[in-house]
Parts: C-alpha cells; sequence; structure tokens
C-alpha cells in the first residue's frame, strides 16, 4: 500500500505555511485516511492491517475510525509518525478517498495558539468535546491540520 504521505504532508505544510503559521514546534502525531464508503473501510482494514496493529476502533460522529500503530515508524521531517486513523465516512457523508488530515501536538495550550493566530478561521467545536478534545483548521475541501490535546496512542 503507498500513502504517499511525503506529498500529502509537504502540500498539508505548505498550506499551512501560506496561512503564516508556524508548525516548527509542533510534532506530528499521526495521518488520517478517509475512505469514500463502508465498502472500502472494510476492503482497506486488513491492507492496513498488514503494516499497523489495530489499536481501537471506537465510533465517532456515528462512524468508525480505526487508530492503528504502525509496525514500522514512518518518518516526516525528522520525526516519526507511529499512527494513522481509517476513517468510514459519515451516514449521507461524500468523501473523497485518501490521505485527509494530520494532528499535531503543540507545545503550548489550544487557546494559546488560538491566541497566537487570532485572524485564522478556527474550527473550535471540538475544543472542550470529552473525547478528542481538537481544534481544526480546513485547509480545502478534503485537506484539514487538526490539533488535539493528547496523542492518539495515549
Amino acid at each position: 500500500m503507498d500513502l504517499k504521505y511525503k506529498s500529502f504532508l509537504n502540500e498539508l505544510n505548505k498550506k499551512v505555511k501560506g496561512l503564516g503559521i508556524s508548525l516548527h514546534e509542533a510534532k506530528i502525531d499521526h495521518i488520517a485516511y478517509q475512505t469514500s464508503s463502508t465498502i472500502e473501510y472494510d476492503k482497506l482494514k486488513p491492507q492496513f492491517e498488514q503494516i499497523a496493529s489495530l489499536i481501537r476502533e471506537p465510533i465517532v460522529g456515528g462512524r468508525r475510525v480505526g487508530v492503528f500503530k504502525f509496525k514500522v515508524p514512518i518518518s516526516y521531517n525528522n520525526q516519526l509518525i507511529r499512527a494513522i486513523e481509517l476513517i468510514e465516512p459519515k451516514k449521507d457523508q461524500s468523501c473523497q478517498s485518501g490521505l485527509e488530515h494530520a494532528e499535531y501536538l503543540l507545545p503550548i495550550s489550544l487557546e494559546k495558539f488560538i491566541k497566537k493566530y487570532p485572524n485564522i478561521n478556527w474550527n473550535t467545536e471540538a475544543i472542550n468535546r470529552e473525547e478528542f478534545p481538537m481544534l481544526v483548521l480546513k485547509l480545502s475541501e478534503n485537506m484539514q491540520v487538526k490539533f488535539p490535546r493528547f496523542p492518539v496512542l495515549g
């Protein structure tokens, strides 16, 4: 399975930098692959299990999110990425298949990060959510960067 994650992360980082946001001190927590259907999710899950171990598969927003730990971490810009999510679309959601987001852990609180970049159109809907609290920034129709409060692998 060729995820083409380097070109995805290069594009994501270019868009983030273009907005004037520095991720220099942030650490990549994981990347996420969005499937276009439940059928595709079921088809890809065994392929993901060849390169990674399924840690858990919570229901988030009414759909499965497989959290996998790479058997061999992948590398990007001198950082090791230890996890990947496989995301099933929500009911009646139309999604394109492919890498959809990366999540970065910040050395400062999400609230301080927002204040550092006040002119950015942050999505703060999930910032205080009980499960998986995070800050979200939509970069394009099929690309987001997310800033979770906690690492996906715990």
